[in-house]
Order: C-alpha cells, then sequence, then structure tokens
C-alpha cells in the first residue's frame, strides 16, 4: 500500500514537472525593438537612439530641434529607423555648432533616416552628415545652409554604402562637393535635387577616387557654381549617370559636368545639359561614354568639350545645338544630330520636348528617346531665344 501511494506521488511531482518545463518552453519571446517618440517619449533625438536599440524606430515630432542631444548625433552602430514627421515641419537646426548626424560603424546596414530638414550643420567634413563604413538609407530629407571643408550636406567614405533617394539639397557650400562629396564603393543616388550649391570643385556632388556608386539616377542640377564642374566634379570613379537634368549651372570649365583623369568606364545616359555656363560636360579622361543625351544653349562654350587631342570619349546618339562656344563634338563621336532639340518652354524652365523634336523616340533615325525629358507639349517651332543670365536666374528663383 505504501508503495503505491509513492507511485502515485511520485507521478504526481512528474507530471507538475513536465508543465512547469511546457511553460519555460511556451514563453513568448521578448520584442528586440522599441517605438520612441521624441518628445514626448525621450527628450531628444539621441536619447530616443538609445532607448530604441537595435531595429528601434525613433519617430520626431513636428518642431525645430536644437542643441546637445539633437545634434551631433551618434548612431550608435544600430540599425535603428529615425523618422520624422516631414521635411516641411521637423527641422534639425544645427545652428552653426555642429552636424547632425554620424554613422561610422558597418552595423549600420539598415540605418534609416527619413523625413526630415537638417539646416545650419557644419563640421570638417559633411556638415550635414558623416559616414564611414556604414550603409545607411537617407530618402525624403531636406539639408539646406550646411557647410563643410568637404561634402557640404553629407560625406561618405571607406566602403560606406548610402542609398540616397528623394532628398533635396540646397545652398550648401564646400570646398569639393557642395552638397555631397562620395568616396565610398557602392551605393546609389536617386531621384535628388541639388540647388543653389557651392564649391571649388563639383557645385553640388564630388565624386572622387575610388568612389563607385553604380548609378546616379533621375536627379535635377540647377543653378550650382564651382571653379571646376559646375554641378558635378567626376574624378577615378566608374559611376554611371542616368535620366539627369543639368540646367543652369556655371563654372568655368563644365558648367554640367567636369569630367578628370579616369581609366574606368563610365556611362553617362539620357541626361539633358541646357543651359550652363562653361559647357554642358568637359572631359580629361579617354574612356568616358555619352549617349542619348542632349547638349543644347550652353551661355559661353561649347556643349561638350575635351582638353587634349587624343583623348578620345564616346559620343553617340546626342544632340547639340545652339551653344555659345560650338556645337561640335569631340571624341570618337558617331550617330549624332545637330539641331534644335525643340524644349517646351526654355524660357520658363520648363525642358519637356516637344511632339515633333526629333529627341521623342520614333522622331529620330534610332529610334530612342534622347535626353531627359519626354514629350510635355505638341508640335512647336522652339525658336532659339537669347536670354540672358539674369533672366536664366530669375526662373531658378520663380521655381
Amino acid at each position: 500500500m505504501l508503495a503505491a501511494q509513492r507511485l502515485s506521488i511520485r507521478a504526481s511531482l512528474l507530471m507538475a514537472a513536465g508543465v512547469a518545463l511546457t511553460s519555460v518552453i511556451t514563453l513568448p519571446t521578448p520584442t528586440s525593438a522599441d517605438t520612441v517618440h521624441v518628445p514626448s517619449g525621450q527628450p531628444t533625438i539621441q536619447a530616443g537612439i538609445d532607448a530604441a536599440g537595435q531595429n528601434g524606430t525613433v519617430i520626431i515630432a513636428p518642431g525645430t530641434y536644437t542643441g546637445a542631444g539633437n545634434i551631433d548625433v551618434d548612431m550608435r552602430g544600430l540599425s535603428v529607423t529615425v523618422t520624422g514627421s516631414g521635411s516641411s515641419t521637423t527641422i534639425i537646426d544645427c545652428e552653426l555648432a555642429g552636424r547632425a548626424f554620424s554613422l561610422t560603424s558597418p552595423n549600420d546596414t539598415t540605418a534609416v533616416i527619413e523625413q526630415l530638414t537638417v539646416r545650419n550643420g557644419t563640421d570638417q567634413l559633411g556638415g550635414g552628415i558623416y559616414i564611414s563604413a556604414a550603409s545607411p538609407t537617407i530618402r525624403n530629407c531636406t539639408f539646406e545652409d550646411c557647410s563643410a571643408d568637404d561634402g557640404g550636406a553629407l560625406y561618405a567614405t571607406g566602403s560606406a554604402s548610402p542609398t540616397i533617394t528623394d532628398c533635396t539639397f540646397t545652398a550648401n557650400t564646400a570646398g569639393d562637393g557642395g552638397a555631397l562629396k562620395i568616396l565610398s564603393y557602392e551605393g546609389s543616388i536617386t531621384g535628388c535635387t541639388f540647388e543653389d550649391c557651392v564649391a571649388s570643385n563639383g557645385g553640388a556632388l564630388c565624386l572622387d577616387f575610388p568612389a563607385e556608386l553604380p548609378l546616379v539616377l533621375g536627379c535635377l542640377f540647377r543653378g550650382n557654381t564651382a571653379d571646376i564642374g559646375g554641378a558635378v566634379y567626376y574624378r577615378n570613379t566608374e559611376t554611371s549617370i542616368d535620366d539627369c537634368t543639368f540646367f543652369g549651372n556655371t563654372a568655368t570649365l563644365g558648367g554640367g559636368i567636369y569630367l578628370a583623369s579616369n581609366s574606368n568606364y563610365p556611362e553617362i545616359t539620357r541626361c539633358s545639359f541646357v543651359a550652363n555656363d562653361g559647357g554642358g560636360a568637359y572631359s580629361l579622361m579617354a574612356e568616358v561614354t555619352f549617349s542619348r543625351c542632349i547638349f543644347a544653349f550652353d551661355r559661353s562654350a561649347a556643349g561638350f568639350a575635351c582638353a587634349l587631342p587624343g583623348w578620345n570619349p564616346t559620343v553617340t546618339h546626342c544632340v547639340s545645338f545652339g551653344n555659345a562656344g560650338g556645337d561640335s563634338l569631340c571624341g570618337n563621336h558617331t550617330s549624332n544630330l545637330f539641331e534644335d532639340p525643340r524644349l517646351c518652354g526654355l524660357a520658363t524652365g520648363d525642358l519637356t520636348l516637344c511632339s515633333n523634336s526629333q529627341c521623342v523616340q520614333g522622331n529620330n533615325p534610332w529610334g530612342v528617346s534622347v535626353g531627359a525629358h519626354e514629350a510635355g507639349c505638341g508640335d512647336c517651332d522652339s525658336p532659339v531665344r537669347s536670354l540672358s543670365w539674369g533672366a536664366l536666374k530669375g526662373i531658378y528663383r520663380e521655381r
């Protein structure tokens, strides 16, 4: 009888232990990241990042953020998303006392900064954001009135792979790269607008050794100024530029793009170089290819020029017309047209094409679209119209 009782008790204990073990195994996994609101949950952006942790989200309420904890913010090597409430309502004003963000760890591979404005940032490298080794996504942001020795708004170096999408860069200044200086290995710049930025080299963008971004796509460069490369300064890089507009930029050489010595093979495709000052493009490199581009109405120089005989860029399926320094093309140029591109509204900054333009697919011998814009109006003559530089600057101010 006693033995039977012991067996019954032992079975009950084992059953209880099993239930306890099962309970431990089936406990829910705790959440690994938090959503933090600034300033309601944490007082500053830095405190929000620290509290959110890996893969967390920091949501910044509308307002203007200044001072300690809101500038010189360190992402701490975290893959964290920092999102404002819109670039027109969430503003980080650095007040010329530092930059907004630094990302310096390979662990920042999926960090995101979005929907905010960085204003009045300054530092030696990257007045708004400094990136080294990290691979963040920066999207739907505005950078204005930032300054640095290099990379007025943003500087990327090392093995960094930034993805910069749908951002606006206005009135930033630097020695190299008024808006951006990129020395990183990968990444992309897509759908961005660069206006009124100023530098010695590359008024908007300086792509320098060993920059190898695969693509600059669908960007607008307007009213930028530099000694060399009014919009873009391009050296020792194989980055391709596609579907971009260069309008009203100014430089002594290369109002649109200055291409320095290069042993790589970049391609510049379907771009419109219109009403620049100093030439749409100026090349020192032997292996660049321009295809399906418009070089038109440069105020002081040829649409596309090379430094010396013997340098052999390839230019094909392009249109060159109305340039003050002449429409001839240098290098290996084949299958090009020297006719009015027929723009819908040069005087108003409308660079879409008249439906009877030879730049419209189907209207030229090659059956391809030429330039960064499609047809935007009906048939027109689009007569060559002389515009003063002051009138062109007026176009930018009105937009």
